[in-house]
């Protein structure tokens, strides 16, 4: 097969997964009750139920943000003032299946448990071919007692298990004392050294890439909800995690974070954007060659930041609330969780490029910046 047609390729590897699928299911029989699926995929979704009393919430306010030239999304306008934050709970669920990608099954009844329907999944996630299946010859792997679930859907994702997945574990005070923690988050010496400093033993984490079988499942909601709300104990968790950062010499004043070595998303001309940032001064820093102590230091140590929209610039939450950040983006990747974790108006600023193809995942197109622009708002927005 490793000459054949990639869509000869697709369709071998999803027939082969829906094969595999209905093998261990009907296989059961073979495995104690607790290790069997009621169903293959795909699976049908449930709707929550209604609360049966008002949800709680904490009103945030949304600092202003400023943005130069004159390129600028619809969606900037219509920035609220404020968000409402609901207050973050932990649920319980007995003999589940935990999927990598915050993905959870009743194994009994064979359905999407509703607390992983705040997530989009594409087609190919519910039908099972874009999951792996339990392994066929040995038993699936299992949790005995009961586990803590600290966990995403962009799992490979830094900005993604930063303001989505590790703030969770500042809900562990609500279940059990020492219970076992389970994430699908690629096992890093970056991730665990964020969990360390959240005050968690790194030791106390199972990392599956693999459907892990569970008897009692604590569920624990976000405390960051991509583009409509942070709750407050997500900023304590920041502030815990900013005392990582390495303590010693001086840091730089002004960064620009590059995405130079990040094939997705390029900016067709980087190499002029950053010689712009260098005349004023600003180091350039590729970020995903440092360790995340140093990255921490940076962010909160520099009074000027500037970078391209993604990933890296998440970290700004580890900035003091006098810096100024100016984000370069393009009119497609306008992101508006970055404007909900700065922390005073006019403290962000933006400068937007057009993307110069079309495919149909925003997150893979090439787009240009016009360099005057940058530059007129690196002197204004820094006021140099």
């Amino acid at each position: 097969m490793q000459n054949a047609p990639p869509r000869l390729l697709q369709i071998f590897r999803r027939t082969s997964r829906k094969a595999r699928w209905w093998a261990f299911v009907l296989t059961g029989f073979l495995r104690p009750e607790r290790l069997r699926l009621r169903r293959p995929p795909p699976w049908q979704r449930v709707d929550a139920p209604a609360a049966a009393l008002p949800r709680a919430s904490v009103r945030m306010p949304v600092a202003r943000p400023v943005y130069y030239g004159e390129m600028v999304p619809a969606s900037f306008a219509r920035l609220p003032v404020a968000v409402e934050a609901p207050e973050p709970a932990v649920s319980v669920a007995d003999n589940v299946v935990l999927f990598p990608g915050h993905l959870f099954i009743d194994r009994r009844r064979g359905i999407v448990l509703p607390q992983s329907l705040d997530i989009t999944y594409h087609p190919p996630t519910l039908s099972g071919e874009a999951l792996r299946p339990p392994p066929l010859f040995r038993w699936p792997r299992e949790v005995r007692d009961e586990v803590f679930v600290v966990d995403c859907h962009f799992t490979d994702t830094y900005g993604h298990n930063l303001l989505e997945a590790l703030p969770r574990l500042m809900l562990l005070d609500r279940v059990p004392k020492g219970i076992e923690i389970a994430t699908s988050i690629p096992r890093s010496p970056t991730i665990e050294a964020l969990i360390g400093g959240l005050g968690v033993d790194p030791g106390r984490v199972r990392y599956y890439r693999e459907p892990l079988f569970c008897r009692r499942a604590y569920l624990p909601e976000r405390l960051v909800y991509l583009r409509k709300s942070i709750h407050p104990l997500a900023w304590e968790a920041f502030s815990r995690l900013k005392r990582l950062g390495v303590s010693g010499g001086p840091v730089p004043e002004r960064i620009f974070i590059s995405r130079s070595g990040i094939l997705r998303r390029r900016l067709v001309n980087e190499a002029e954007i950053e010689a712009a940032f260098r005349r004023h001064g600003f180091h350039i820093v590729h970020p995903e060659l440092l360790p995340i102590e140093e990255q921490i230091s940076l962010f909160a140590g520099a009074r000027m930041i500037a970078g391209l929209g993604g990933s890296a610039m998440h970290s700004a939450v580890f900035s003091s609330p006098e810096a100024r950040l100016l984000m370069i983006s393009s009119l497609d990747w306008f992101v508006e969780t970055d404007v909900l974790i700065s922390q005073r108006d006019g403290q962000l600023g933006y400068v937007f490029g057009a993307t110069s193809d079309r495919v149909d995942d925003a997150g893979d197109r090439t787009w240009r910046v016009d360099p005057t622009v940058v530059e007129a708002a690196i002197i204004a927005h820094f006021g140099l």
